[in-house]
Formats: structure tokens, sequence, C-alpha cells
């Protein structure tokens, strides 16, 4: 199992995808929101490891400390829209208890699933050259 790692302890290298989202807890069955703003991003380490990250987003832009870091393996998870709006899984095929919720807050809809796409290349390796 692949634990969340202190933001602190990280020297990143790169954000290669990041996008506007808040997170969701589930509770039960039901999907509760955190009423805060976020930023999720993709980041290259120097380590060579990917990286998720949620910053809570305040007025002056995305916190510096990422409040949820951890590291992801190519084809360990995928990002998916969940019917029925702009909420998203970030689904992990083997270790569904480790899935995340999130609800977009881009104010395009329409690009929604473009930045869907590329997340998903990112985790899963592809498109780093691209983003350097």
């Amino acid at each position: 199992r692949t634990s969340r790692t202190n933001p602190n302890n990280i020297t990143m290298s790169r954000v290669v995808v990041e996008f506007k989202a808040g997170k969701l807890a589930l509770d039960g069955k039901v999907l509760k929101a955190d009423p805060r703003k976020g930023q999720v991003k993709v980041v290259k380490g120097e380590d060579e490891l990917t990286y998720v990250q949620w910053h809570e987003r305040t007025a002056d832009g995305p916190k510096p400390d990422a409040e949820d870091s951890f590291v992801v393996f190519p084809d360990e998870c995928h990002l998916e829209q969940i019917p029925n709006g702009r909420t998203y899984v970030l689904k992990f095929q083997h270790e569904r208890d480790r899935d995340m919720f999130f609800w977009m807050q881009e104010p395009k809809t329409e690009a929604d699933a473009g930045l869907v796409a590329n997340f998903n290349d990112a985790i899963n390796g592809r498109g780093f050259e691209a983003a350097a």
C-alpha cells in the first residue's frame, strides 16, 4: 500500500497537470462536499516519482503546502466522472479504500474532459516530456 507522504519532505521539480477542484468525503453512501476551494495537481518529483496533491485555494492562490500528497504508479488509478454532475473519483483499481472524490471548480464545463484526459495521461506516465 502506498502511504500518503508529508508534502514538506518532498522536493518537487514540476507541476505536470493542475485544475481547480474541491474535495468530497464519502460518508456511508453519500458524498459530502468540503466547502473550501481547491487545486488538484499532478507533480513529477525530483525523485522521478509521480505525486497527486490537493491544495486549499485562497484569494492569493493555492497554499504552498499540499493538504493531501501521495505517490501513484502507472496503471494504479485513474480519474473518471461520476454520472450526473461535475463530480469525479480518483479510482484505485485494487485498493478501493484509497479512492478520492473531487468536484470540479473550473469555470468552463466544456474543458472538463480535456483536463481529465491530461490528468490520466500524467499519472500513467504519459505526457511528462510534453509538459517539460
